[in-house]
Protein backbone atom coordinates (compact mmCIF):
# COMPACT_ATOMS: atom_id res chain seq x y z
CA UNK A 1 0.00 0.00 0.00
CA UNK A 2 1.26 3.55 -1.06
CA UNK A 3 3.07 5.09 1.82
CA UNK A 4 1.24 8.30 1.11
CA UNK A 5 -2.02 7.49 1.68
CA UNK A 6 -0.84 7.41 5.42
CA UNK A 7 -0.90 11.79 6.25
CA UNK A 8 -1.00 11.80 10.27
CA UNK A 9 -1.77 9.18 12.65
CA UNK A 10 -3.30 9.72 16.19
CA UNK A 11 -2.36 7.85 19.13
CA UNK A 12 -5.10 6.98 21.98
CA UNK A 13 -4.38 5.88 25.46
CA UNK A 14 -7.19 4.86 27.69
CA UNK A 15 -6.63 3.66 31.29
CA UNK A 16 -8.41 0.67 32.51
CA UNK A 17 -11.10 0.14 29.98
CA UNK A 18 -14.96 -0.87 30.83
CA UNK A 19 -16.93 -2.01 27.20
CA UNK A 20 -17.41 -4.59 25.40
CA UNK A 21 -15.53 -6.39 22.56
CA UNK A 22 -16.87 -9.56 21.40
CA UNK A 23 -14.27 -12.35 21.67
CA UNK A 24 -11.52 -10.05 23.08
CA UNK A 25 -12.00 -9.88 26.79
CA UNK A 26 -9.16 -7.15 27.31
CA UNK A 27 -11.79 -4.88 29.60
CA UNK A 28 -12.31 -4.56 33.08
CA UNK A 29 -16.06 -5.13 33.23
CA UNK A 30 -15.52 -8.98 31.26
CA UNK A 31 -12.84 -10.17 33.34
CA UNK A 32 -13.83 -8.61 36.72
CA UNK A 33 -17.66 -10.02 36.28
CA UNK A 34 -16.57 -13.01 35.49
CA UNK A 35 -14.49 -13.21 38.94
CA UNK A 36 -17.19 -12.12 40.72
CA UNK A 37 -19.44 -14.59 39.12
CA UNK A 38 -17.44 -17.03 40.49
CA UNK A 39 -16.30 -15.92 43.76
CA UNK A 40 -16.16 -12.82 45.72
CA UNK A 41 -12.94 -11.19 47.18
CA UNK A 42 -10.13 -9.25 46.31
CA UNK A 43 -9.66 -5.19 45.80
CA UNK A 44 -7.60 -1.84 47.10
CA UNK A 45 -7.56 1.36 48.35
CA UNK A 46 -5.51 3.11 45.81
CA UNK A 47 -6.90 5.81 43.35
CA UNK A 48 -7.65 4.83 39.87
CA UNK A 49 -8.90 6.34 36.45
CA UNK A 50 -11.42 4.46 33.77
CA UNK A 51 -11.82 4.60 30.46
CA UNK A 52 -15.79 3.89 29.44
CA UNK A 53 -15.28 2.53 25.74
CA UNK A 54 -18.05 4.63 24.26
CA UNK A 55 -16.73 7.85 24.90
CA UNK A 56 -13.37 6.76 23.85
CA UNK A 57 -14.79 6.01 20.69
CA UNK A 58 -16.15 9.30 20.30
CA UNK A 59 -12.91 10.63 20.85
CA UNK A 60 -10.92 8.72 18.28
CA UNK A 61 -13.98 10.21 15.94
CA UNK A 62 -12.83 13.50 16.96
CA UNK A 63 -9.35 12.84 17.25
CA UNK A 64 -9.40 12.28 13.33
CA UNK A 65 -11.06 14.69 12.49
CA UNK A 66 -9.10 17.33 14.27
CA UNK A 67 -6.49 19.19 12.63
CA UNK A 68 -4.72 19.96 16.25
CA UNK A 69 -4.85 16.48 17.24
CA UNK A 70 -2.96 14.79 14.08
CA UNK A 71 0.33 13.35 14.80
CA UNK A 72 -0.58 13.62 18.67
CA UNK A 73 -0.88 11.51 21.69
CA UNK A 74 -3.58 11.77 24.15
CA UNK A 75 -5.10 9.84 27.48
CA UNK A 76 -8.22 9.49 27.33
CA UNK A 77 -9.87 8.91 30.52
CA UNK A 78 -12.98 9.66 31.77
CA UNK A 79 -12.35 12.78 33.56
CA UNK A 80 -13.06 11.75 37.12
CA UNK A 81 -11.15 9.98 40.21
CA UNK A 82 -11.52 6.68 41.87
CA UNK A 83 -11.33 4.83 44.30
CA UNK A 84 -12.20 0.69 44.68
CA UNK A 85 -12.97 1.36 48.20
CA UNK A 86 -15.71 3.66 47.40
CA UNK A 87 -16.64 2.29 44.51
CA UNK A 88 -16.96 -1.78 45.34
CA UNK A 89 -19.84 -0.80 47.71
CA UNK A 90 -21.96 0.92 45.53
CA UNK A 91 -21.58 -2.06 42.93
CA UNK A 92 -22.50 -4.50 45.78
CA UNK A 93 -25.72 -2.80 46.58
CA UNK A 94 -26.79 -2.68 43.11
CA UNK A 95 -26.76 -6.52 43.12
CA UNK A 96 -28.48 -6.46 46.37
CA UNK A 97 -25.55 -7.44 48.84
CA UNK A 98 -22.92 -6.30 51.35
CA UNK A 99 -19.09 -5.60 51.31
CA UNK A 100 -17.89 -7.89 53.84
CA UNK A 101 -16.70 -5.27 56.57
CA UNK A 102 -13.28 -7.49 57.37
CA UNK A 103 -12.27 -8.91 54.15
CA UNK A 104 -8.48 -7.63 54.61
CA UNK A 105 -8.22 -9.25 58.55
CA UNK A 106 -7.06 -12.51 57.84
CA UNK A 107 -3.68 -13.06 55.68
CA UNK A 108 -3.89 -14.26 52.42
CA UNK A 109 -3.31 -18.03 51.48
CA UNK A 110 0.52 -17.85 50.22
CA UNK A 111 -0.80 -21.09 47.77
CA UNK A 112 -3.55 -18.09 46.33
CA UNK A 113 -1.25 -14.94 46.67
CA UNK A 114 1.43 -13.29 44.37
CA UNK A 115 3.61 -10.54 44.22
CA UNK A 116 4.88 -9.20 40.51
CA UNK A 117 7.84 -6.96 40.93
CA UNK A 118 7.57 -3.50 38.28
CA UNK A 119 10.79 -2.00 36.61
CA UNK A 120 13.12 -1.61 39.39
CA UNK A 121 13.71 1.97 38.32
CA UNK A 122 10.11 4.26 37.98
CA UNK A 123 9.80 6.48 35.07
CA UNK A 124 9.68 9.10 37.60
CA UNK A 125 13.68 8.66 38.50
CA UNK A 126 14.23 10.25 35.31
CA UNK A 127 12.61 13.64 36.37
CA UNK A 128 14.03 13.45 40.02
CA UNK A 129 16.48 15.38 40.84
CA UNK A 130 14.74 18.32 38.96
CA UNK A 131 11.71 18.39 41.47
CA UNK A 132 13.61 17.73 44.44
CA UNK A 133 12.78 13.65 44.77
CA UNK A 134 16.25 12.22 44.35
CA UNK A 135 16.58 9.03 46.73
CA UNK A 136 12.75 9.94 47.94
CA UNK A 137 10.55 6.79 49.05
CA UNK A 138 8.58 7.33 46.36
CA UNK A 139 11.09 5.85 43.88
CA UNK A 140 10.50 3.11 45.79
CA UNK A 141 10.31 -0.10 43.46
CA UNK A 142 6.76 -0.62 42.74
CA UNK A 143 4.66 -4.12 42.60
CA UNK A 144 1.55 -6.09 41.93
CA UNK A 145 0.14 -7.37 45.37
CA UNK A 146 -2.27 -9.67 44.48
CA UNK A 147 -4.04 -11.45 47.73
CA UNK A 148 -5.71 -14.53 45.23
CA UNK A 149 -3.41 -13.78 42.11
CA UNK A 150 -6.57 -13.96 39.37
CA UNK A 151 -4.20 -16.45 37.17
CA UNK A 152 -3.81 -18.71 39.76
CA UNK A 153 -7.50 -18.89 40.52
CA UNK A 154 -8.66 -18.84 37.08
CA UNK A 155 -6.73 -22.03 36.63
CA UNK A 156 -8.46 -23.84 39.82
CA UNK A 157 -10.20 -26.76 39.08
CA UNK A 158 -12.99 -26.15 42.09
CA UNK A 159 -13.02 -22.62 40.04
CA UNK A 160 -13.75 -24.25 36.75
CA UNK A 161 -16.22 -26.23 38.00
CA UNK A 162 -18.42 -23.62 39.38
CA UNK A 163 -17.85 -21.16 36.14
CA UNK A 164 -18.97 -24.74 34.42
CA UNK A 165 -22.53 -25.55 36.42
CA UNK A 166 -22.97 -21.74 36.48
CA UNK A 167 -22.89 -21.41 32.71
CA UNK A 168 -24.68 -24.43 32.61
CA UNK A 169 -27.85 -22.74 34.74
CA UNK A 170 -27.71 -19.66 33.02
CA UNK A 171 -27.29 -20.29 29.39
CA UNK A 172 -23.83 -18.93 28.92
CA UNK A 173 -20.76 -19.03 26.63
CA UNK A 174 -18.92 -21.69 28.47
CA UNK A 175 -15.48 -20.54 26.74
CA UNK A 176 -16.01 -17.40 28.15
CA UNK A 177 -14.34 -18.01 31.15
CA UNK A 178 -11.14 -18.58 28.80
CA UNK A 179 -11.25 -15.42 27.02
CA UNK A 180 -11.01 -13.69 30.33
CA UNK A 181 -7.95 -11.47 30.79
CA UNK A 182 -6.81 -12.48 34.42
CA UNK A 183 -3.56 -10.98 34.16
CA UNK A 184 -4.90 -7.47 33.02
CA UNK A 185 -7.53 -7.82 35.88
CA UNK A 186 -4.72 -9.01 38.29
CA UNK A 187 -2.69 -5.92 37.18
CA UNK A 188 -5.45 -3.42 37.94
CA UNK A 189 -6.56 -5.02 41.28
CA UNK A 190 -3.16 -5.69 42.31
CA UNK A 191 -1.29 -2.48 42.20
CA UNK A 192 0.35 -1.37 45.06
CA UNK A 193 0.34 2.72 43.66
CA UNK A 194 -2.27 5.61 42.86
CA UNK A 195 -2.77 6.24 39.07
CA UNK A 196 -4.12 9.83 38.32
CA UNK A 197 -4.44 10.40 34.59
CA UNK A 198 -4.86 14.07 32.88
CA UNK A 199 -6.65 14.95 30.03
CA UNK A 200 -5.46 18.59 30.19
CA UNK A 201 -3.52 18.00 26.65
CA UNK A 202 -6.71 17.00 24.83
CA UNK A 203 -8.71 19.61 27.15
CA UNK A 204 -5.95 22.21 25.16
CA UNK A 205 -6.68 20.49 21.41
CA UNK A 206 -10.03 21.17 22.07
CA UNK A 207 -12.09 17.87 23.17
CA UNK A 208 -14.36 19.18 25.86
CA UNK A 209 -16.27 15.28 26.26
CA UNK A 210 -16.94 13.85 29.49
CA UNK A 211 -18.41 10.64 30.37
CA UNK A 212 -21.25 11.41 32.21
CA UNK A 213 -21.69 8.03 33.82
CA UNK A 214 -19.63 8.96 36.83
CA UNK A 215 -20.03 5.43 38.44
CA UNK A 216 -17.57 2.70 36.99
CA UNK A 217 -20.40 0.32 38.57
CA UNK A 218 -23.11 1.45 36.54
CA UNK A 219 -20.61 1.09 32.93
CA UNK A 220 -19.78 -2.95 34.33
CA UNK A 221 -23.24 -3.51 34.93
CA UNK A 222 -24.50 -2.45 31.86
CA UNK A 223 -22.31 -4.88 29.92
CA UNK A 224 -24.11 -7.88 30.29
CA UNK A 225 -22.45 -9.02 26.82
CA UNK A 226 -19.33 -9.14 28.96
CA UNK A 227 -20.52 -11.52 31.14
CA UNK A 228 -20.96 -14.41 28.78
CA UNK A 229 -24.77 -13.25 27.54
CA UNK A 230 -25.03 -13.11 23.95
CA UNK A 231 -27.41 -10.52 21.66
CA UNK A 232 -30.69 -9.76 23.33
CA UNK A 233 -31.06 -13.53 24.25
CA UNK A 234 -33.22 -13.94 27.71
CA UNK A 235 -31.50 -16.28 30.34
CA UNK A 236 -32.68 -19.06 32.46
CA UNK A 237 -33.26 -18.18 35.96
CA UNK A 238 -30.36 -16.94 37.89
CA UNK A 239 -31.98 -18.60 41.36
CA UNK A 240 -35.38 -20.25 42.05
CA UNK A 241 -38.45 -17.86 42.01
CA UNK A 242 -39.40 -15.21 45.09
CA UNK A 243 -42.54 -15.20 46.40
CA UNK A 244 -45.25 -12.40 45.56
CA UNK A 245 -45.22 -9.77 47.90
CA UNK A 246 -48.83 -8.73 47.45
CA UNK A 247 -50.39 -12.11 47.11
CA UNK A 248 -53.12 -12.69 49.88
CA UNK A 249 -52.59 -15.84 51.83
CA UNK A 250 -53.95 -19.18 48.97
CA UNK A 251 -56.49 -21.22 49.94
CA UNK A 252 -54.87 -24.22 52.11
CA UNK A 253 -54.24 -27.58 50.16
CA UNK A 254 -56.94 -29.24 52.56
CA UNK A 255 -59.58 -26.76 52.19
CA UNK A 256 -61.96 -28.05 49.94
CA UNK A 257 -64.76 -25.93 50.55
CA UNK A 258 -63.59 -22.21 49.60
CA UNK A 259 -65.35 -21.15 46.38
CA UNK A 260 -62.75 -20.87 44.03
CA UNK A 261 -61.46 -20.48 40.07
CA UNK A 262 -59.29 -23.45 39.38
CA UNK A 263 -57.86 -23.49 35.75
CA UNK A 264 -56.04 -26.70 34.75
CA UNK A 265 -53.48 -25.53 31.31
CA UNK A 266 -54.38 -28.91 29.68
CA UNK A 267 -52.14 -30.91 27.15
CA UNK A 268 -49.02 -28.56 27.92
CA UNK A 269 -46.04 -28.58 25.69
CA UNK A 270 -42.93 -28.99 28.65
CA UNK A 271 -40.73 -31.80 27.14
CA UNK A 272 -37.49 -32.03 27.75
CA UNK A 273 -34.72 -32.55 24.79
CA UNK A 274 -31.01 -33.82 26.03
CA UNK A 275 -28.42 -32.38 23.35
CA UNK A 276 -24.33 -32.79 22.89
CA UNK A 277 -22.15 -30.09 22.37
CA UNK A 278 -18.71 -30.59 22.15
CA UNK A 279 -15.94 -31.74 19.06
CA UNK A 280 -14.64 -34.12 20.71
CA UNK A 281 -14.09 -37.95 18.32
CA UNK A 282 -15.72 -40.78 19.45
CA UNK A 283 -17.99 -38.94 22.02
CA UNK A 284 -14.33 -37.68 24.13
CA UNK A 285 -15.10 -33.79 25.64
CA UNK A 286 -18.67 -33.77 24.93
CA UNK A 287 -21.06 -32.42 27.52
CA UNK A 288 -25.00 -33.54 27.60
CA UNK A 289 -27.14 -30.22 28.25
CA UNK A 290 -31.05 -31.01 28.96
CA UNK A 291 -32.95 -27.73 27.41
CA UNK A 292 -36.76 -27.43 26.71
CA UNK A 293 -38.29 -28.51 23.50
CA UNK A 294 -39.50 -25.79 21.68
CA UNK A 295 -40.32 -24.82 17.68
CA UNK A 296 -37.78 -21.59 18.01
CA UNK A 297 -34.60 -24.10 18.81
CA UNK A 298 -35.51 -27.70 17.59
CA UNK A 299 -36.67 -27.34 14.54
CA UNK A 300 -34.43 -29.72 12.99
CA UNK A 301 -34.83 -31.90 16.01
CA UNK A 302 -38.41 -31.74 15.60
CA UNK A 303 -37.84 -33.05 12.02
CA UNK A 304 -35.94 -36.11 12.86
CA UNK A 305 -38.26 -37.29 15.34
CA UNK A 306 -40.99 -37.03 12.59
CA UNK A 307 -43.19 -34.57 15.06
CA UNK A 308 -45.03 -31.75 14.17
CA UNK A 309 -43.73 -28.50 14.99
CA UNK A 310 -46.76 -27.37 16.93
CA UNK A 311 -45.60 -30.10 19.42
CA UNK A 312 -43.21 -27.90 20.94
CA UNK A 313 -45.09 -24.90 22.07
CA UNK A 314 -44.07 -24.31 25.82
CA UNK A 315 -44.55 -20.51 25.41
CA UNK A 316 -48.22 -21.10 25.33
CA UNK A 317 -47.78 -22.47 29.01
CA UNK A 318 -45.35 -19.55 29.56
CA UNK A 319 -48.22 -17.00 28.45
CA UNK A 320 -50.61 -18.72 30.00
CA UNK A 321 -48.94 -18.55 33.65
CA UNK A 322 -48.07 -14.90 33.29
CA UNK A 323 -51.62 -13.96 32.44
CA UNK A 324 -53.17 -15.85 35.23
CA UNK A 325 -50.46 -15.17 38.04
CA UNK A 326 -50.71 -11.54 37.60
CA UNK A 327 -54.48 -11.56 38.17
CA UNK A 328 -56.14 -9.78 40.42
CA UNK A 329 -58.29 -12.78 41.50
CA UNK A 330 -54.89 -15.04 42.20
CA UNK A 331 -53.42 -11.91 44.32
CA UNK A 332 -56.65 -12.78 46.46
CA UNK A 333 -56.14 -15.60 47.28
CA UNK A 334 -59.30 -17.29 45.05
CA UNK A 335 -57.11 -18.93 42.06
CA UNK A 336 -55.21 -22.64 41.89
CA UNK A 337 -53.43 -23.14 38.76
CA UNK A 338 -51.96 -26.78 37.69
CA UNK A 339 -50.72 -28.03 34.66
CA UNK A 340 -50.99 -31.13 32.97
CA UNK A 341 -48.62 -31.82 30.11
CA UNK A 342 -48.93 -33.81 26.55
CA UNK A 343 -46.71 -36.37 28.20
CA UNK A 344 -48.90 -36.80 31.21
CA UNK A 345 -47.26 -35.15 33.85
CA UNK A 346 -49.35 -33.32 36.22
CA UNK A 347 -48.08 -30.09 38.12
CA UNK A 348 -49.45 -27.89 40.55
CA UNK A 349 -48.61 -24.18 40.45
CA UNK A 350 -48.19 -22.33 43.69
CA UNK A 351 -50.01 -18.62 43.93
CA UNK A 352 -47.18 -17.72 45.35
CA UNK A 353 -44.86 -18.17 42.71
CA UNK A 354 -43.27 -15.57 40.59
CA UNK A 355 -42.68 -17.12 37.09
CA UNK A 356 -39.82 -15.60 35.10
CA UNK A 357 -41.15 -12.87 32.96
CA UNK A 358 -38.85 -13.72 29.76
CA UNK A 359 -38.83 -17.48 27.98
CA UNK A 360 -35.06 -18.50 28.22
CA UNK A 361 -35.71 -18.24 31.98
CA UNK A 362 -38.70 -20.01 32.23
CA UNK A 363 -37.49 -22.38 29.94
CA UNK A 364 -34.60 -23.35 32.66
CA UNK A 365 -36.79 -23.56 35.49
CA UNK A 366 -39.26 -25.89 33.21
CA UNK A 367 -36.12 -27.98 33.10
CA UNK A 368 -35.49 -27.84 36.48
CA UNK A 369 -38.65 -28.72 37.68
CA UNK A 370 -39.16 -31.82 35.73
CA UNK A 371 -35.53 -33.01 36.61
CA UNK A 372 -35.83 -32.59 40.29
CA UNK A 373 -39.64 -32.78 40.59
CA UNK A 374 -40.39 -29.78 42.47
CA UNK A 375 -39.08 -26.14 42.72
CA UNK A 376 -38.64 -24.48 46.84
CA UNK A 377 -39.07 -21.08 47.65
CA UNK A 378 -35.28 -19.19 48.34
CA UNK A 379 -36.63 -17.88 51.47
CA UNK A 380 -38.80 -20.81 52.97
CA UNK A 381 -39.44 -24.68 52.13
CA UNK A 382 -42.66 -23.73 50.42
CA UNK A 383 -42.91 -26.16 47.26
CA UNK A 384 -43.99 -23.23 44.84
CA UNK A 385 -43.94 -25.76 41.83
CA UNK A 386 -44.42 -29.49 42.21
CA UNK A 387 -45.20 -32.46 40.01
CA UNK A 388 -47.94 -34.53 41.87
CA UNK A 389 -50.21 -37.80 41.23
CA UNK A 390 -53.04 -38.03 38.74
CA UNK A 391 -55.56 -37.94 38.20
CA UNK A 392 -56.44 -34.04 38.74
CA UNK A 393 -59.57 -35.12 40.22
CA UNK A 394 -57.87 -36.44 43.03
CA UNK A 395 -56.88 -32.52 43.92
CA UNK A 396 -60.06 -30.68 43.19
CA UNK A 397 -63.20 -29.95 45.57
CA UNK A 398 -66.14 -31.86 45.98
CA UNK A 399 -68.43 -29.12 44.77
CA UNK A 400 -66.41 -28.34 41.76
CA UNK A 401 -68.17 -28.31 38.29
CA UNK A 402 -65.35 -28.69 35.69
CA UNK A 403 -65.85 -27.24 32.36
CA UNK A 404 -63.61 -27.59 29.29
CA UNK A 405 -64.11 -25.00 26.11
CA UNK A 406 -65.23 -26.50 22.87
CA UNK A 407 -65.75 -24.03 19.69
CA UNK A 408 -68.42 -26.08 18.85
CA UNK A 409 -70.33 -26.21 22.14
CA UNK A 410 -73.24 -23.08 22.68
CA UNK A 411 -71.58 -20.02 23.12
CA UNK A 412 -72.47 -18.30 26.47
CA UNK A 413 -71.10 -15.16 28.85
CA UNK A 414 -67.98 -16.00 30.98
CA UNK A 415 -69.81 -13.65 33.43
CA UNK A 416 -72.96 -14.85 33.35
CA UNK A 417 -71.91 -18.80 33.40
CA UNK A 418 -69.53 -17.66 36.84
CA UNK A 419 -72.61 -16.52 38.54
CA UNK A 420 -74.63 -19.17 38.10
CA UNK A 421 -72.88 -21.39 39.84
CA UNK A 422 -73.91 -22.29 43.93
CA UNK A 423 -72.98 -20.35 46.74
CA UNK A 424 -70.13 -23.06 47.70
CA UNK A 425 -69.66 -24.01 44.25
CA UNK A 426 -65.89 -23.72 42.67
CA UNK A 427 -65.38 -24.09 38.96
CA UNK A 428 -62.83 -26.38 37.02
CA UNK A 429 -61.85 -24.78 33.94
CA UNK A 430 -59.78 -27.17 31.64
CA UNK A 431 -58.09 -24.90 29.11
CA UNK A 432 -55.65 -26.43 26.28
CA UNK A 433 -52.49 -25.11 26.24
CA UNK A 434 -51.45 -26.06 22.55
CA UNK A 435 -50.96 -24.74 19.34
CA UNK A 436 -53.75 -27.28 17.69
CA UNK A 437 -55.16 -30.28 18.86
CA UNK A 438 -58.41 -31.95 19.34
CA UNK A 439 -60.34 -30.43 22.06
CA UNK A 440 -61.45 -34.28 23.96
CA UNK A 441 -58.57 -33.91 26.65
CA UNK A 442 -60.82 -33.13 29.61
CA UNK A 443 -63.44 -35.78 28.14
CA UNK A 444 -63.23 -37.98 31.31
CA UNK A 445 -63.83 -35.13 33.84
CA UNK A 446 -66.01 -32.82 32.50
CA UNK A 447 -69.58 -31.75 33.50
CA UNK A 448 -69.75 -28.80 30.65
CA UNK A 449 -68.31 -27.89 27.13
CA UNK A 450 -69.02 -24.21 26.41
CA UNK A 451 -67.79 -21.62 23.98
CA UNK A 452 -66.84 -17.88 25.32
CA UNK A 453 -66.62 -16.29 22.24
CA UNK A 454 -67.52 -16.35 18.54
CA UNK A 455 -63.62 -16.36 17.72
CA UNK A 456 -61.10 -18.65 17.77
CA UNK A 457 -59.02 -17.07 21.28
CA UNK A 458 -55.50 -17.90 22.44
CA UNK A 459 -55.23 -19.96 25.53
CA UNK A 460 -53.83 -17.02 27.36
CA UNK A 461 -57.18 -14.81 26.18
CA UNK A 462 -59.15 -17.91 27.71
CA UNK A 463 -57.33 -17.38 30.82
CA UNK A 464 -57.75 -13.93 31.32
CA UNK A 465 -61.52 -14.10 30.23
CA UNK A 466 -62.29 -16.25 33.02
CA UNK A 467 -60.26 -14.70 35.62
CA UNK A 468 -62.02 -11.43 34.89
CA UNK A 469 -65.26 -12.61 34.87
CA UNK A 470 -64.26 -14.41 38.48
CA UNK A 471 -63.39 -10.60 39.33
CA UNK A 472 -66.12 -9.32 38.74
CA UNK A 473 -69.12 -11.68 40.16
CA UNK A 474 -66.90 -12.46 43.22
CA UNK A 475 -66.50 -8.19 43.17
CA UNK A 476 -62.30 -8.71 42.99
CA UNK A 477 -60.81 -4.94 42.38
Amino acid sequence: MPSAIFTSATVTYPNDVIGVAKDNFTDLATSFGLYCAVSNETFYTKFDCFTYSRPHASFNTWAALKPKASNQAFNVVNGYVESWQNLFPKLARKFGTTVKADMFASPPDQDAASITQMAERPPLADFAAERGLRDNKVLKQSAVEQRIDPMKWGQRDDVKAAWKKLAEREGLEHDAFEKATWGFLGFVLGRNFDLVISMSKARKAGWTGLSTRHLPSRDMADQRPAFGYTGTQSLPPPSLPQLVAEQHVPIPSNDKDTKRLIVVLSNASLETYKASHGTGRGGAGREEKFSLLNSDEHIGVMRKMNRDISDARPDITHQCLLTLLDSPVNKAGKLQIYIHTAKGVLIEVSPTVRIPRTFKRFAGLMVQLLHRLSIRSTTSQEKLLKVIKNPITDHLPLNCRKVTLSFDAPVVRVRDYIQDLGPKESVCVFIGAMAKGNDDFADAYKDDAISISNYSLSASVACSKFCHAAEDVWDII
